[in-house]
């Protein structure tokens, strides 16, 4: 009796002993690669007066070096810059519509000027104009 005594006792001692061990906190995640980015936000295609061009394109540039183009259906990686004028190398990823002013998939050498609510943007095939503003 005595011997079932001790071993329920050094049971119980050494169940109390195996708590679950504490797993420190994940560290924070790194900001976005491009949050500190000029170009970010939602870009619609306008006119070299600032003015929309129905049937324009929507340029969508993310704060994780990412973006999109609705007119030719593409994916890009961009490098960050957070200078308002800069030149930069755009990785197309994918391309659903091509022809016309949309880029191949593969890298190009893009300049681009911020100037308030107005991108210009320029691949090599001359400046398309991209507004902040959501057209109405």
């Amino acid at each position: 009796m005595r011997l079932i005594s001790l071993i329920s006792i050094f049971l119980v001692s050494v169940s109390i002993g195996c708590g679950k061990a504490e797993v420190p906190p994940a560290p924070p995640a790194p900001p976005p690669a491009c949050l500190n980015s000029s170009v970010l936000g939602v870009w619609y295609q306008a006119d070299a007066l600032g003015q929309h061009v129905p049937e324009g394109d929507k340029l969508t540039l993310n704060a994780d070096c990412s973006g999109t183009s609705q007119v030719c259906k593409a994916s890009f990686t961009f490098e960050n810059s957070a200078s308002a004028s800069a030149q930069i190398i755009v990785n197309v990823l994918t391309v659903g519509n091509p022809g016309g002013r949309c880029l191949p998939v593969g890298k190009s050498s893009c300049k681009y000027l911020r100037v308030g609510s107005t991108l210009t943007f320029d691949c090599g095939d001359g400046n398309s104009f991209y507004t902040l503003r959501k057209p109405k």
